[in-house]
């Protein structure tokens, strides 16, 4: 039997996956310092490595030979998991077996220990189709498993996950592969198995197929069964996709930019007669002039289309004006799911190229014919916001005078306190900051914490990390000053830190920001009489 490509060539290690490095590193790094977890959460769109990086995971924690947090593949377990023929390792299809039975068998099974392997793992596919009564029954199991159990959910809809379960697993976000790693994994592919494919044909493979790799080989292996001599071309291509030729589609962009109606109109009769979708065509037609946008703005190249094709769109974009492009493509947008959801869906196509050309022009002959009365308006919102730009601006002078005074109260009530404390403002943060060290894996850290908490991991782009080894403490050097709010008042913030410090170095540090000293500069006493009230267990009020 003919065995699909996307199976043949599934990765049997870490070393094989593509696209997704920031996860496949940090799963190395926890296999090999013996820092696994119980419970893992894969998510993200399909196709992109969940299920196989499971399995991987599966084999390098049991397998005995492991390197580099990679499994041998050769030894009796390793092709035991492969085939299926342990029983250690049990895949379950959670939209096949979604009832509260089928988890209680699994935790029922739980208490044994496993007859072959190091750990009894559990891979549950499509998680999120358990019901509620189900996600119960694990959530049991989860809470505190035997030392021998871990959990390996996969799903592609995270957001119907309970709390209660994500709370207790390390989530992995998977992203969409990048399209030229798709197009060039597809070549070695189509290499290794003799078969001839066009570059630009893997390009509108690796395009179509929406960032999911597996995706990408079914296309090729129909296009195989389409091909009698194994040579793939794009004409191969856009006649499985049922797309039609980009040229087509560029030229019919460029009769709307022309406003040159009957030819687009024409084009796009010639296309749908030949069984192509409308939808998939307006489809192609919205990505044809985000393309131009961007290659008018930005001036840089696509690289998913070939070089005639690039200096076509690179053409249109250097003969048209920006707003013309902006205003076509809102227009097919905005079109998009009228053609959806119509009856006859090439009618609704070619009524949003007619309105992509001449919507426009109206537009702005019905906005000329108010701009009196517009501007009338607009003059006397910009006089009523004047009058409220002066109030509050006294306002916050107020608000700065009882701020100033309730300082000064406050500093001349607290001097008591630090005598109780022993401990000045100088004497307490520079002992800490000088044993510590710049921490050179804090790059590695912030690329984990884009996976768990991506806001807070923007706030510290450009910040650098420092650690002091004996204290047990991380201090976090930047500017920004939403980094500094966020971890004083978000109790999740300074976990999902803590969670990827602990990914990426395999032990838990507290954390806090770094200041550098500076002689003779004001400071804010305010704050740091609190931090040093707080270390000393002293109850202050700010009054």
């Amino acid at each position: 039997m003919y065995l699909a490509l996307y199976r043949k060539w599934r990765p049997k290690n870490f070393s094989d996956v593509i696209g997704q490095e920031h996860i496949v590193q940090t799963l190395q790094n926890q296999i090999k310092n013996n820092k696994l977890s119980h419970a893992y959460l894969f998510t993200g769109f399909r196709g992109t490595g969940k299920t196989t990086c499971a399995k991987i995971l599966a084999k390098a924690t049991n397998c005995p030979n492991q390197k580099n947090g990679n499994p041998c593949n050769q030894c009796e377990i390793c092709r035991g998991i492969d085939n299926g023929s342990i029983m250690d390792i049990l895949e379950i299809d959670a939209a096949s077996n979604n009832g509260v039975e089928n988890i209680r068998e699994l935790r029922d099974e739980a208490n044994f220990t496993p007859s072959v392997c190091k750990y009894r793992i559990y891979i549950i596919d499509e998680v999120h189709m358990l019901s509620i009564g189900a996600f119960n029954a694990l959530l049991k199991i989860m809470e505190e498993p035997p030392s021998y159990v871990m959990f390996i959910l996969a799903t592609t809809d995270v957001q119907k996950i309970p709390p209660t379960i994500l709370s207790r697993c390390q989530q992995f976000q998977f992203n969409k592969i990048n399209q030229q790693l798709i197009a060039d994994r597809l070549m070695f592919i189509a290499n290794s198995e003799n078969i001839v494919l066009e570059p630009s044909a893997a390009q509108i493979i690796a395009h179509h197929s929406d960032g999911g790799l597996r995706d990408a080989l079914s296309i090729l292996d129909a296009c195989i069964s389409l091909s009698d001599d194994k040579k793939i071309n794009k004409n191969i291509v856009s006649n499985i996709l049922a797309i039609s030729d980009i040229s087509n589609i560029i030229d019919i962009a460029k009769f709307i930019l022309n406003k040159d109606a009957a030819s687009a109109l024409n084009i796009i009769d010639d296309i749908t007669s030949k069984h192509i979708d409308p939808l998939r065509l307006a489809t192609e037609l919205i990505d044809i002039f985000k393309n131009i946008m961007i290659i008018k703005t930005t001036g840089t190249q696509i690289k998913k289309f070939d070089e005639q094709s690039q200096s076509s769109l690179k053409e249109l974009a250097n003969n048209h004006d920006i707003n013309s492009i902006i205003n076509i493509l809102d227009i097919l947008s905005s079109s998009y799911d009228n053609i959806s959801r119509s009856a006859s869906k090439q009618t609704e196509l070619e009524l949003s190229v007619i309105k992509s050309i001449y919507g426009s022009d109206v537009k702005n002959k019905n906005n000329n014919s108010n701009n009196n009365s517009e501007l009338a308006n607009l003059q006397h919102k910009i006089i009523s916001l004047e009058s409220e730009i002066i109030n509050l601006k006294n306002k916050l002078s107020s608000f700065n005078e009882i701020q100033n005074s309730k300082k000064s109260k406050f500093e001349n009530s607290i001097s008591f306190s630090l005598n109780t404390a022993n401990a000045s403002i100088n004497e307490i943060n520079p002992q800490l900051y000088e044993n510590s060290n710049k921490l050179e894996k804090w790059p590695e850290i912030l690329e984990n914490l884009s996976i768990i908490n991506p806001g807070l991991s923007a706030a510290l782009q450009n910040s650098n990390g420092h650690i002091n080894q004996d204290a047990g403490i991380i201090f976090v050097e930047t500017d920004n000053p939403f980094f500094l709010e966020l971890i004083r008042s978000s109790a999740q913030a300074k976990q999902s830190l803590k969670q990827a410090i602990f990914n990426v170095l395999g032990q838990k540090y507290r954390i806090g920001p770094y200041k550098h000293q500076k002689k003779n500069v004001n400071y804010d006493v305010l704050t740091d009489i609190e931090n040093i009230a707080k270390q000393n267990n002293i109850d202050i009020d700010i009054i």
